[in-house]
């Protein structure tokens, strides 16, 4: 099953609005009234680097689904770590940073790979399900 483009962006935009929202809704609760842009800049990556790997299960599917799973978190998680430690070069990022960025990028992508994972195993539930009736009337 070949995911297209516009799905992909649709996806994006969603996820990006969804966090953007709770984000600055965390900053309001916590008596920050503005969001900078390169935290902005930050979730939108962040957002993109869940759906693309997410989206690359297919590229994965030799491997049993928890370990596709597995695999596309490490890779997530790890570009991550990259992004947050090419960012401390540049500003200063401190241990707490790469703390408080696995945290929140852990608990976001799990919530949003488990909605993505139920929705790709119903889908191949439907699609076996429709299969089964084909071969029944044949």
């Amino acid at each position: 099953m070949k995911k297209k483009i516009p799905e992909l962006l649709l996806v994006l935009c969603v996820s990006y609005s969804i966090v953007s929202l709770i984000n600055a809704t965390l900053c309001l609760i916590n008596g920050r009234e503005s969001i900078s842009a390169l935290n902005e800049i930050r979730i939108l990556v962040w957002c993109c680097v869940a759906i693309g790997t997410l989206y690359s299960h297919n590229l994965l599917s030799r491997f049993s689904p928890l370990t596709t799973m597995v695999l596309q978190y490490v890779i997530a998680i790890s570009i991550i770590m990259t992004s947050i430690y090419i960012e401390g070069k540049i500003s200063g990022v401190n241990l707490e940073g790469y703390i408080e960025g696995f945290v929140s990028f852990t608990l976001l992508y799990v919530i949003g790979g488990a909605i993505y994972y139920i929705h790709v195993f119903s889908e191949a539930k439907r699609d076996n399900k429709l299969l089964q009736e084909i071969r029944k009337k044949s």
